[in-house]
């Protein structure tokens, strides 16, 4: 009978296997009693809700396009199709019990492509030592196995579909043969203090504490405050206002999703949809190597760690590695073609200017553009002393000397069958292994002369492995574990996670990435990124060739360029205490009610960042992620100029029919007091000034003057001051016309400036503001007319206008 209970459904882990990229069952095949043709056509054998519940547990882990009531019923049928005899679901009770297993683990391990071993009740990929405690006594591999699929996926694909799985812990217990008195004063993985209430998730407390904890243990990865910021950052000291105005601007990208080809990873509005990781150069001219190294860098902040500029390491830098940050720093993901292509190419002159193994239009070999852009860098680099470790065999010579060396990676010697197959971590082993070397005697002449061993010395954050030609790498992207003997004698190990690296294939280079974050679910999922392929996208979420082995076969049967991989840090026991304490504090202010963040111990302000003088930059600043601008002012607003024909209206409400007929410019009555004695306006009388005019300093027609940005509301700033005997007089009826004039509002005045910038400035007083600028500017453009006055209008009350007939002139 079908189970009435609803087991956990556990979180998906891995990538969702792709149900679309297999071919339809044939029409005729037949499940519960219908073809795959009516499953097709006839979708209402389930109900919607029933569907969808079945479509948890069944379909756990496949991805089959849009949901519907269409698409679950066809993925349901053709999931069984593909399972393996022994799991196909023969009746409508077994596919409503909901205790058996589901998922691409129980799918045929022969079809393409192979899907990763994963179900509900395996929910992620076991280790060594799950399948060892499981009992591999009973496996054997089937005869029908595709040489491509390791043991260790077709043991897991042969697990019974009943079994709820094996108890494996979700963390790892850490293990160090120093840290054996922590269990008497931090709680075992096991133990748990209290009871969380029935509505409280855990997990976001638990998740917090932890990324604190890791990155405390990364913190020299993290990056440096010196270097290159990718958020706007404010170091600016305002003195002006003009200063306020200078501003940052910077482009980002809108782009979360691609749509690829999955075969070709071109762009298809049919394709598949890919996350986007950023963007680095596009290729051109061979330039592979060098667009590779850049985008290595860009993904290990190569030169902008903490690590990497510890006291003011960055003053040593060379020229070629200031060049290359500044080219890791570029804002590759809104720089067009042709600007990326120039940018690019500046770096790869310099290369060629200081390297003469590196030229334009011949091959690049990428290990040596790595070494001279990153020699300097302590991330990667590590120490070791190359010391005597015992007499010639043959004659008893003692060698004496220590060879120190220095290097930013690893160059592992080739060795016999390396052609056929060789593991990263044998490779590892052939430089650090604690084991003895013999090398030729320099007394005798035989090969098998003294023995000498490495002591490392410093163990770089991020170790990088070049292979040679002809080696074909195998089980490189799994953890490496290796062991060294340090310079006091003793045998440490430590423990390596691949991050990428740099491939070779048919003349072409490009990089795969591990997708997974530091700490996140491991999904197994790799990234790509080609200079050559959709633009230069660095295409996230792609599923990985297999589990040991994510980078396609091909990419690696000729040699590894540059493979990357970062060390894992746990962390310390004075950190772990320093965590337990903390929590315990918080624990005792809350049950003794008191207020936490008044009771706690005060965190110390963030730090201002001190001035500091950037790195020379060697190539174009056009890709700089981010420039100063200082944005233009506002322009001013328009305002429609009266037509001559309402200017000559206006001019016969404000005169009358009387003053047309008698007009004369030379002798006009002075209705606005220009004759009249006049003073300095009150609003503009400043403390020991006299009385002074104040004019602008630069006339111009209409508006505001230019002068005058910084605040244009106030009447005085921007003034320069004129002595008394330098003020225009138009006392003398004789004096010739007043020339046309502009306007500038002030508060309660207007002061007025000719158009022409020769002539002289005059001030007038206005008794309103709402009128008189309106009124002048009409008056001005008057034909033929060079003087007019103009009466006063009040605002408390205004006088009612006579509308006259028009009467035409004749002059």
């Amino acid at each position: 009978m079908a189970s009435s209970v609803h087991p956990p459904i556990p979180e998906e882990r891995v990538s969702k296997y792709d149900l679309t990229a297999l071919p339809d069952p044939p029409d005729d095949y037949t499940f519960l009693n219908r073809t795959f043709k009516q499953h097709k056509t006839k979708i209402n054998y389930f109900h919607l809700s029933g569907l969808q519940q079945i479509a948890k547990h069944f379909l756990w882990g496949y991805w089959f396009g849009n949901v519907s009531k269409a698409s679950i019923t066809r993925a349901i049928a053709k999931v069984n199709y593909y399972m393996r005899p022994e799991h196909q679901v023969q009746s409508e009770e077994q596919l409503m019990d909901f205790q058996r297993d589901g998922g691409p683990r129980l799918l045929r391990y022969t079809i393409k492509p192979t899907p990763i071993p994963v179900s509900r009740h395996w929910p992620f990929l076991l280790s060594e030592d799950d399948i060892r405690q499981l009992g591999t006594e009973h496996y054997s591999r089937p005869a029908d196995a595709p040489p491509d699929v390791s043991d260790a996926w077709l043991f897991q694909f042969l697990l019974p579909s009943r079994s709820l799985g094996v108890p494996i812990p979700a963390t790892n217990q850490i293990v160090s043969a120093t840290d054996t008195h922590l269990t008497s004063e931090l709680p075992g993985p096991s133990q748990q203090v209290g009871v969380y209430s029935s509505n409280f998730d855990p997990v976001p407390v638990r998740e917090a504490i932890e990324k604190a904890l890791i990155k405390l243990c990364y913190k020299d990865l993290e990056r440096h405050s010196h270097a290159p910021s990718m958020e706007p950052v404010a170091t600016r000291v305002a003195s002006s206002f003009h200063d306020l105005r200078i501003v940052q601007v910077g482009a980002h990208p809108t782009v979360s999703d691609v749509r690829l080809n999955p075969a070709t990873y071109a762009f298809d509005p049919m394709g598949r949809t890919y996350p986007y990781r950023g963007r680095g150069p596009i290729w051109a001219d061979g330039s592979c190597a060098i667009d590779s190294t850049i985008v290595l860098g860009m993904l290990t902040m190569a030169g902008c760690t903490n690590e990497d500029r510890a006291d003011g390491a960055e003053e040593a830098f060379t020229v070629l590695e200031k060049a290359f940050i500044q080219a890791t720093n570029m804002n590759w993901d809104a720089i067009e073609p042709a600007l990326s292509i120039e940018l690019r190419h500046a770096y790869f002159n310099l290369l060629c200017e200081h390297n003469e193994y590196i030229r334009r239009g011949q091959l690049v070999p990428m290990w040596t553009v790595w070494a001279e852009s990153t020699r300097s860098f302590a991330q990667f680099r590590l120490r070791w002393i190359d010391r005597p470790a015992g007499p010639c065999t043959q004659c008893g010579h003692v060698e004496t000397n220590c060879i120190p060396h220095r290097s930013t990676g690893l160059t592992p010697l080739y060795r016999f069958g390396d052609e056929r197959g060789v593991t990263m971590s044998s490779l590892l082993r052939r430089t650090w292994g604690p084991h003895l070397r013999v090398v030729s005697c320099e007394a005798c002449g035989t090969i098998a002369g003294p023995q000498r061993l490495n002591f490392l010395t410093e163990l770089p954050s991020r170790l990088v492995v070049s292979t040679g030609q002809g080696m074909k790498v195998l089980n490189h992207t799994e953890d490496q574990q290796i062991q060294y003997v340090d310079i006091n004698h003793q045998v440490k190990s430590a423990r390596f996670r691949w991050l990428g690296g740099a491939y070779y294939f048919s003349d072409h280079i490009r990089v795969y990435w591990n997708d997974d974050e530091r700490g996140e679910t491991k999904t197994g999922n790799i990234r790509m990124y080609d200079g050559q392929e959709a633009g230069g996208v660095i295409v996230g979420g792609l599923s990985p060739w297999q589990a040991d082995d994510r980078v396609p076969p091909e990419w690696v049967t000729n040699g590894i360029p540059v493979a990357i991989y970062e060390r894992i840090v746990d962390p310390t026991e004075d950190m772990l205490i320093a965590a337990a304490n903390t929590v315990n504090n918080l624990t005792r202010l809350v049950s003794e009610k008191q207020p936490v963040l008044s009771s706690l111990t005060p965190w110390a302000p963030q730090g201002k960042l001190a001035p500091f003088l950037p790195l020379e930059q060697l190539l174009p600043t056009t890709g700089e992620r981010y420039q100063e601008i200082q944005p233009v002012s506002a322009p001013e607003t328009f305002q429609p100029q009266p037509t001559q024909e309402d200017a000559w209206v206006e001019f016969e409400q404000q005169f009358g029919l009387e003053d047309l007929t008698n007009f004369d410019p030379m002798s006009i009555n002075d209705p606005m007091g220009i004759n009249d004695p006049m003073s300095t306006s009150s609003i503009n009388m400043m403390p020991g000034q006299g009385g002074q005019e104040l004019v602008p300093f630069d006339p111009q027609t209409g508006g505001l003057f230019e002068n005058l940005i910084e605040n244009p509301y106030n009447s005085i700033e921007g003034w320069r001051m004129l002595p008394e005997n330098q003020v225009a007089s138009n006392n003398d009826a004789s004096a010739p016309a007043v020339p046309p004039i502009n306007s500038m509002e002030s508060m309660e005045d207007a002061y007025l400036a000719p158009a022409d910038p020769l002539a002289e400035y005059q001030f007038y007083a206005t008794g309103s503001l709402r009128a008189d600028p309106k009124t002048i500017r009409r008056v001005q453009r008057l034909p033929g007319k060079r003087k007019s006055g103009k009466r006063n209008l009040k605002d408390e009350e205004e006088q009612p206008v006579q509308r006259v007939k028009r009467r035409k002139i004749i002059r």
